[in-house]
């Protein structure tokens, strides 16, 4: 099987959705459609399951991810040494949520310092599903995301190695003049203006159904951005409340154009700060990097979130 069918198989398992696949993999529906069935009757198996609507990634193709992603990495570093580029011994390849590699990711490598000097770095960014699909494929080495004790990465233990590096915190923030204004529209029982994320990114979900659905009170989004730069910017100017690490809100809070709500009906939730990385021969030499790289986000994200507990 090709790469071109192998993506299209890992599209599909990832999105479940056929509309949604093509949209990712830059074709219509029609043409991806016809690519997957002509997948399925080279091989005689079935990959959808057409019972229901929308139809949906058959049980096989599911049982299928695992050799599917093993697949696309193996081939994708053979396709980096026969092309005669830099070796994945020699580069570190890596991809953080937007909210990582906007903070926390560029200040631990700049503290690696000459650490770095024989390993150029490439850096992605992408929320977390596509920072997985990047690591999965073999299009990065490592990944740096959040989780939570509900939303835990299940990434396949014998494929990807997983650190858990440090702790940081989502909290509701606003710039002064809307918090003077938080108890007064509370009263009056007003909705607060809310900065959000859509519901299908991580932050989002988190947002939508491990947040708001603790708190009393009405909320109205104003904006809905899908970065956290975005919502920080949109948060200082006064357009409403909005939930962000607490790394990447330090130092707006710190320089007093934002405030951290510490209210009961504003909830905060603890994010985990984890690094994933693939468990390939050429990985695994690089684990002295690794591991340096790792304690510097700790102390990266530490740093950053301080003004939050010391407002």
């Amino acid at each position: 099987m090709d790469r071109q069918s192998l993506e299209d198989l890992l599209a599909l398992i990832n999105v479940r959705n056929l509309s949604l696949a093509a949209r990712q993999r830059n074709v219509s529906q029609s043409a991806y459609s016809r690519r997957l069935q002509a997948i399925e009757l080279r091989h005689g198996i079935t990959l959808f399951d057409r019972s229901r609507r929308p139809a949906r990634p058959s049980p096989l193709l599911d049982a299928m991810q695992g050799d599917i992603e093993l697949a696309l990495s193996t081939l994708k570093r053979m396709e980096k040494l026969l092309s005669g580029s830099s070796s994945v011994e020699e580069q570190l390849t890596i991809v953080g949520m937007h909210s990582l590699s906007a903070g926390a990711l560029p200040l631990a490598l700049k503290r690696l310092g000459p650490i770095l000097d024989n390993h150029p770095v490439r850096m992605r960014s992408a929320n977390r599903d596509g920072c997985f699909r990047l690591l999965m494929t073999g299009e990065v080495g490592l990944m740096v995301s959040y989780e939570t004790d509900a939303r835990v990465l299940r990434a396949p233990p014998h494929l990807v190695l997983t650190r858990k590096l440090c702790s940081d915190l989502f909290v509701p923030v606003c710039n002064p003049h809307v918090h003077a204004d938080l108890s007064s529209r509370t009263r009056a029982g007003r909705a607060i203006p809310l900065l959000a994320y859509p519901t299908e990114v991580f932050l989002g979900r988190i947002l939508s159904e491990d947040i708001l659905p603790r708190s009393a009170l009405s909320f109205s989004a104003r904006l809905t951005a899908g970065m956290t730069s975005v919502l920080l910017a949109a948060a200082i100017d006064g357009l409403g409340v909005a939930w962000l690490p607490a790394s990447t809100a330090g130092d707006a809070i710190q320089s007093g154009r934002l405030m951290r709500i510490d209210e009961p009906a504003f909830p905060t939730l603890e994010l985990t700060v984890s690094m994933l990385r693939l468990r390939t021969p050429e990985m695994h030499q690089l684990d002295e990097l690794h591991a340096a790289l790792g304690r510097e986000i700790a102390k990266a994200v530490g740093e950053l979130q301080i003004a939050v507990f010391n407002e």
